[in-house]
């Protein structure tokens, strides 16, 4: 029996003399292999997918993506219909021919792994043919999400104007460069309800993005409820200043969701510092905090008041992090749990407990119960392993200042979170002005040899322009921020339509760039932001939350009008 790699290679080796080089459609992210030939293909009104009973059988999972597939074909299809209806006009002039010929199913052959587990090292391969004059349709793929992947292409391929294929003859042979392929959305600020976090998933799922990084605890909260410590979450209630957390309920919830779309959940507890979310577990002896303000006096500005954010390393203090970062591991299924570790600001003075030996020491002794006792794969921003030096050999590092190559150079793996691009803080112009920058070589300053450590690369969408006061009090109250107007929840539907606005189009560029970046691709071009614009369309059509096409988004107007109302 030929191994999946060989078969494609016979049937590249069969089919690349019959066919001529196509564009690829509106399919994002761009294939590796795009080839296509022929005229095109119509749907037929019953078309489906279909895959063995026994595959189906196995995973439930693929199942479920198949009904999805056909449910969304089955609009299209019928959306195509009724465009042509209505625009049709009595005539004698006969009508052309409508394209043939006819294809009824799409057949998937998951060829190897029919495990549903999902992790950095997932086989999202796949390879998606159209032959016999167009009446054929096949997928292969050695996984459950390649297959799922394949057919995410297969939606982006069917012109919605008119429910077809492009061709008669096609051969789609993709991979990703890279597996790790992300969004970190930070909901330890401005909370986001779990509709809204469903709806940024489906969207990565459509643009192949298959990480979503949930940043838990900051400033305004610890986001979880937890059994072992009720009291973090007693202040988040309906009403409260800064209501919002989810239950475990929620949580099982989400990981359902976004395994069922490929889309793993990594949590994040930021520790040591940016740790005022747990403020209500402090007491001598238990989980204490430094003396220090790490951000300065804070307040209404007067600096009359300090809410100290960063937890200083005791005993006590490592005990109760291991009782509670062990509860919310165990709530994810995901091999890896992220502890945050980056702007520990308080230093040693006169005054202040905290140092360099505390701030480490409770770093390493989270970093190795993260390792031992949760038996995850830690992570953290690039500061665990360049300041307090804790990170161990597996652990993986954020690299958000830094170039990959820092990073790779120690033999630590990485993940490429460059802060200058790939940050969402701020608003950016729509168009190539705003999204340029993310069409770039993840690890272009990587040497050759170290490239197997570079995992991947993950945007950031951070929510610290939607706070109200500032930082939720941590930081003196200079100004008032962009977003906050947003920051209660009355406003939850308003800030659902302005986060999705921050995040997309300019998301997209990213999930190209993380899945098959070219340097021949000019992402400033016409041709670039017509394909952009296309997949946003597209997406916004099957209730994506995104910035519409060819206008400007910021925290608090989408085209220039406002998304609060009245």
């Amino acid at each position: 029996m030929l191994s999946y790699s060989m078969a494609i290679a016979v049937m590249l080796a069969q089919v690349l003399p019959l066919l001529t080089s196509a564009a690829a459609a509106s399919v994002w992210p761009p294939p590796q292999t795009f080839i296509a030939d022929g005229e095109p293909v119509r749907l037929a009104p019953t078309f489906h997918a279909t895959a063995p009973s026994a595959t189906l059988n196995a995973s439930p999972r693929l199942g479920r993506a198949i009904q999805r597939f056909d449910a969304l074909i089955f609009s299209l299809n019928l959306s195509a219909r009724a465009a042509a209806s209505a625009t049709a006009t009595p005539s004698r002039v006969p009508s052309p021919p409508m394209p043939s010929p006819l294809l009824s199913t799409l057949d998937i052959d998951v060829s190897g792994d029919l495990s549903e587990s999902l992790g950095t090292t997932t086989d999202c391969r796949y390879t998606l043919t159209l032959s016999d004059n167009g009446t054929r349709a096949a997928v292969t793929a050695p996984t459950i999400y390649g297959a799922m992947y394949a057919l995410e292409t297969f939606v982006q391929l069917v012109d919605r104007e008119h429910g077809t294929l492009p061709a008669t003859a096609l051969l789609i042979d993709d991979a990703p460069d890279y597996g790790w392929r992300g969004l970190l959305v930070d909901v330890g600020r401005r909370f986001a309800p779990v509709p809204l976090l469903q709806n940024l998933i489906d969207t990565m799922a459509a643009v192949k993005l298959n990480v979503l990084h949930l940043h838990l605890s900051d400033f305004c909260r610890f986001g979880v409820e937890s059994a072992l410590y009720p009291e973090l979450t007693a202040s988040l209630g309906p009403g409260s200043p800064n209501a919002g957390f989810y239950t475990h309920a929620d949580i099982a919830e989400l990981v359902s969701y976004g395994g069922d779309r490929g889309v793993r959940i990594v949590p994040e507890v930021e520790i040591p510092g940016h740790a005022l979310g747990l403020l209500p577990l402090a007491s001598v002896g238990g989980l204490e905090f430094c003396n220090t303000c790490a951000y300065g006096p804070t307040g209404n500005g007067s600096g009359t008041t300090c809410k100290p954010s960063q937890l200083w390393g005791t005993p006590g203090t490592t005990k109760v992090l291991k009782a509670l970062l062990g509860e919310m591991a165990a709530l994810f299924v995901d091999d890896v749990f992220h502890i945050g570790a980056d702007e520990t600001f308080v230093k040693p003075g006169a005054a202040e407990r905290c140092d360099a030996n505390t701030t480490a020491a409770l770093e390493k002794a989270v970093v190795a119960a993260v390792a031992n006792d949760f038996h995850k794969t830690p992570a953290g921003w690039e500061q665990v392993l360049f300041e307090t030096g804790a990170a161990t050999n597996a652990t993986i590092v954020y690299a958000y200042i830094s170039g990959a190559s820092r990073v790779t150079a120690t033999g630590h793996r990485a993940v490429v979170s460059n802060g200058s691009a790939l940050y969402f803080t701020a608003a950016a112009p729509g168009g190539p002005k705003g999204w340029a920058k993310l069409w770039y070589d993840i690890g272009f300053d990587v040497p050759p040899s170290q490239k197997h450590l570079v995992l991947g690369g993950e945007m950031s969408m951070w929510t610290d322009t939607y706070c109200s006061p500032r930082e939720c009090g941590a930081m003196p109250a200079y100004h008032t921020e962009l977003g906050g107007a947003l920051y209660a929840r009355s406003q939850d539907a308003a800030y659902g339509k302005s986060l999705g606005g921050m995040v997309w189009p300019r998301g997209y560029v990213g999930a190209g760039a993380f899945w098959n970046w070219d340097a021949s691709t000019d992402a400033t071009s016409a041709e670039f932001a017509a394909k952009i614009w296309a997949v946003n369309d597209g997406l916004a059509a099957r209730g994506a939350l995104v910035c519409p096409s060819n206008c400007s988004c910021d925290q608090m107007t989408a085209c220039g009008k406002p998304y609060m109302q009245g």
